[in-house]
């Protein structure tokens, strides 16, 4: 992620998307080249979809339900896609709904709600372990642009021992977050008290206020940070855990069967707006301000360089199997996983590779 808003392909407007926070629908309609896929090989469950073929000229929109975590500063280049139109020369009217928590989202994906979603990552192992027919088919933010905020008193890690952290629903993103880097920075994660806050923005806010002693959330709040004097950073996750890999595209086996066409064209039009997004600032900052309600564009502006900076965005969104074995391995010692499951059982690439077929690989300024 609400409001309706739709995709800015401008640099500018993609920073406009990815630094608020908000709940709601958007709909919109974003779109994919014309033009039919190469066949692409499948190594998952599921039915291949077919070749895909254009939109008919002038026919009806297809609906298409995503969904996605509370609107931050990122949610610009989710949006883009629709905000620009490109879903719409797919023949597709999407709507867009934000909610709080990964699991939830997995939740209604299972039960239909929903037909596609881009979530964290985390939560999605246990799910397919425990026999939710999903699959991961691309990442388009695997980076971690977060930073472990604290109360100005804590000085260590170690001061956090015995205290209230924030994070959202067990098992889901922030909250495995949140375990995994207090353990790579020496403290054993048992031995903090989790407090369920909600998303990103409300654990920033919920450090601010005092509620909690720390908590993850993203760096589009550091200058706030530094003007209240209130919390501060203690350190920044892209450094102390590089292979995490945060954010995934997902969707039910059910959509891989029943709607193959559309979910390759989805999947073109929603890269299209991450590139769209990565050649045009202006317009990606101030979709950013939008879904967000965040007025200060020169700490968004900072946030989409940050962004640029760390790589934090992959405009040809691919699914390393290396990143599957560390975020399982992370999920078994953590609790959160019981056994590794194969590659094959979680990610399903074929719609990655007729969308790439659609697109092609990304160049730096060729978005339009």
């Amino acid at each position: 992620m609400r409001r309706t808003r739709r995709a800015v392909v401008d640099r500018r407007r993609f920073l406009r998307l990815a630094a608020g926070s908000g709940v709601g629908l958007l709909a919109l309609a974003c779109g994919a080249p014309s033009g039919a896929p190469a066949g692409g090989s499948g190594g998952t469950s599921g039915a291949a979809p077919a070749a895909t073929s254009p939109p008919a000229a002038g026919g009806a929109l297809a609906h298409w339900r995503h969904a996605e975590p509370s609107a931050i500063f990122e949610s610009a280049f989710r949006h883009m896609g629709v905000h620009k139109g490109f879903a719409r020369e797919a023949g597709l009217d999407v709507e867009i709904q934000h909610l709080t928590s990964g699991t939830t989202i997995i939740k209604g994906l299972v039960a239909g709600e929903y037909d596609s979603a881009d979530i964290g990552s985390s939560p999605v192992y246990p799910a397919i372990e425990g026999g939710a027919e999903i699959k991961i088919l691309a990442s388009f933010t695997p980076g971690l642009f977060y930073a472990f905020y604290v109360r100005p008193d804590i000085q260590s890690v170690r001061d956090l021992a015995g205290k209230p952290i924030g994070t959202n629903d067990p098992g889901a993103l922030l909250y495995q977050l949140a375990q995994a880097a207090l353990e790579a920075q020496g403290l054993d994660p048992s031995q903090v008290e989790y407090a369920n806050v909600g998303g990103s923005p409300a654990i920033f806010q919920a450090v601010v206020a005092g509620k909690v002693a720390g908590g993850v959330s993203g760096v589009e709040w550091l200058r706030e940070a530094e003007r209240s004097g209130q919390a501060k950073p203690l350190f920044f996750l892209n450094q102390t855990l590089p292979r995490f890999m945060r954010q995934t595209f997902i969707t039910s086996e059910r959509v891989i069967r029943e709607r193959p066409e559309e979910l390759t064209r989805w999947l073109a039009a929603y890269a299209r707006g991450h590139r769209y997004g990565l050649d045009h600032k202006d317009e990606t900052v101030q979709l950013a301000s939008e879904l967000t309600g965040v007025t200060d564009l020169d700490n968004f502006n900072w946030t989409f360089d940050w962004y640029v900076e760390n790589n934090i965005v992959d405009p040809n969104f691919r699914v390393p199997p290396e990143s599957i074995d560390y975020m399982q391995d992370l999920g078994i010692r953590l609790g959160g996983q019981r056994t590794k499951l194969p590659y094959e059982r979680i990610v399903n690439p074929t719609f990655r590779e007729r969308a790439l077929a659609l697109i092609g690989e990304y160049q730096p300024g060729a978005s339009g």
